[in-house]
């Protein structure tokens, strides 16, 4: 039969397994949208529930959002298709449930992880990664599974929700899985807070993992500094001044060599007066050997007489070699 051939039926809530959706992939479940179109239009498109052989109770396979949106509402019953259990498998429900999911949005990433995690108690892994990985959009490696899996099992509430928000990246995600409850949180609330983008998560979560283990400290331990609060702090500073000054301080923690390095750097380069207009550029972390000089110059005696002065302005081996500076 197809799925229009089965009967609409009024159901009483507390007969559907609501507290246990077995099928469900959607997170998060916030019925609020619906709401208001529930109550302007009605449910337009009836909840599928699978009606219980051995008891009168049904599972829910596809809305479960509206059934929540519905009970929200006061309604002690509701509209739905129901499919006795003998016609509709546990694997063909999730299935139903997913292609349903697919025919109208792009599941999020946590989404994909329930999924996933469905398919496991019906399918093999082999099973998954040859049939079903690239149906959720995924490369068909282990890896992409079981980072899929953990994001879905393993993360509090909070950060998947900043996952499926896309304030948290899939490459961040990956590295706080490695750290212990405490430490995700810290790091997640301080990564939203600041608003930092997907290079910057990973480069804050890098610095905040060396520093730690360099020092032997927790990265909760670290993230306490008493300076590094004030600027996080810092009223007087916007989110990108935040995130620059954040991020400067705690390379120079990582790196105070390097950290000296770029204040010689710019103390030397301030005061050998070039010309406006004109400047060095030292390499970002100075991992090149090479300067870079920019100058503004109409005439080719102009541009020689520039260059010579430069050559022989004193302190400009401050910014060849800032770090040999004492």
């Amino acid at each position: 039969m197809m799925l229009c051939d089965y009967p609409i039926v009024f159901v009483a809530m507390e007969k559907l397994a609501e507290g246990q959706p077995s099928f469900a992939i959607t997170f998060p479940l916030n019925p609020d949208s619906l709401i208001e179109s529930i109550k302007t239009v009605g449910i337009i498109n009836p909840p599928v529930v699978r009606q219980k052989s051995n008891t009168d109770g049904f599972d829910i396979i596809l809305g479960l959002r509206r059934i929540t949106a519905f009970k929200a509402l006061g309604h002690a019953t509701i509209p739905c298709r129901v499919i006795p259990e003998k016609d509709l498998s546990d694997l063909d429900s999730i299935m139903l449930n997913l292609h349903d999911n697919l025919t109208m949005r792009i599941l999020n990433p946590i989404e994909k992880g329930m999924a996933l995690a469905l398919l496991l108690r019906h399918v093999s892994r082999q099973d998954i990664l040859a049939d079903y990985m690239q149906l959720l959009g995924l490369p068909r490696h282990e890896p992409a599974l079981n980072l899929h899996l953990s994001i879905a099992n393993e993360l509090s509430e909070d950060i998947k929700l900043g996952i499926a928000a896309e304030r948290i990246s899939m490459q961040a995600a990956s590295e706080m899985l490695s750290m212990d409850p405490d430490t995700r949180e810290t790091v997640y609330h301080l990564i939203t807070y600041l608003r930092l983008n997907v290079n910057y998560q990973i480069q804050f979560i890098e610095l905040l993992i060396d520093i730690s283990k360099r020092d032997s400290i927790t990265i909760p331990e670290l993230t306490r500094n008493r300076d590094l609060s004030s600027l996080i702090n810092d009223s007087d500073l916007s989110r990108p001044q935040k995130t620059r000054k954040v991020m400067e301080f705690l390379r120079d923690i990582r790196n105070p060599r390097l950290a000296q390095a770029e204040k010689v750097f710019r103390k030397a380069l301030s005061s050998i007066n070039l010309t406006d207009g004109d400047t060095i550029v030292a390499p970002s972390f100075y991992e090149s050997p090479y300067r870079e000089l920019r100058l503004r110059f109409r005439t080719r005696k102009e541009l020689k007489e520039k260059l010579q002065k430069i050559s022989d302005m004193e302190g400009i081996d401050d910014l060849i070699e800032p770090w040999k500076k004492r």
